[in-house]
């Protein structure tokens, strides 16, 4: 078993500077080089690239024995590793807006054990550990109590490489029952707004577990379902993902194509 104490300590560390080396590209960012791997939507900069070196390098002075997984490196996840993603919402990072962030978990196992998100424009720092609750900037959150669909605010992600389909099936599904949609563009911040109860679900058909480690336990710890895959296939191939409150989980699965 490993030190989950030291890694709580200095894995928040590490991903408070790797946001805070982001947000100094973000500060500059109409000089930044653009490429674009799939769509206008996932776009993948000098920052990006930046980022994940940092932080790469610094989890491997720290902790040496632990493997990695980037996002834009990739590596190895059949063993014990941090997962990264160093620009979660890199479309919106481009655009000036300030929802994106940097994500950084814990993997054992296949199961994320510590989970950091920070949102360096918001000004807020999410993390999580296995059994020990979900915190926002120190203090303890917990997702909604609500059992309403038509009191529902409910957030539906877009992937650009899939059709269209079913995600605007599921968000037609919810509209229809009276609730009210969002589309953010940040899978880390979909699930933030989950875990703190802001929002009361989520769903999106194609992401990956750089995407959802860190935020999917954050979700978990503060009472959420929520359905993720970790497994090897799923860094290679994506797969869906769904986070609800306990007591609109069923209205909510009904809509989504899991």
């Amino acid at each position: 078993m490993a030190d989950l104490s030291k890694r709580l300590h200095l894995g928040r560390r590490i991903a408070e500077s790797g946001a805070k080396l982001a947000a100094e590209y973000f500060a500059r960012r109409d000089t930044l080089v653009n490429n674009s791997k799939l769509a206008p939507l996932d776009l993948v900069t000098e920052a990006d690239r930046a980022v994940e070196s940092f932080l790469k390098s610094e989890l491997a002075k720290a902790f040496p024995k632990d493997g990695f997984w980037g996002e834009e490196t990739g590596g190895d996840p059949s063993r014990s590793l941090w997962v990264a993603d160093p620009i979660d919402g890199t479309s919106n990072f481009v655009a000036g807006l300030p929802l994106w962030g940097t994500s950084l978990a814990y993997v054992e196992d296949g199961e994320a054990k510590l989970g950091f998100l920070i949102f360096p424009v918001l000004g807020t720092i999410y993390e999580a550990s296995k059994g020990g609750g979900a915190f926002r900037d120190g203090k303890q959150i917990y997702t909604s109590d609500n059992d309403r669909m038509d009191c529902a605010r409910i957030i539906f992600g877009r992937s650009p490489a899939l059709d269209p389909a079913n995600p605007l099936k599921f968000a037609s599904g919810v509209l229809a029952e009276g609730a009210v949609i969002y589309a953010f563009n940040c899978c880390i911040f979909n699930l933030s707004r989950v875990a703190e109860g802001a929002c009361h679900a989520y769903y999106e058909e194609h992401v990956h577990p750089w995407d959802y480690a860190a935020a999917g336990l954050l979700a978990r710890e503060a009472g959420a379902n929520v359905v993720m895959d970790m497994s090897p296939n799923a860094y290679m191939n994506g797969g869906s993902l769904l986070a609800s409150a306990p007591a609109l989980w069923d209205a909510v699965k009904k809509h989504a194509a899991m």
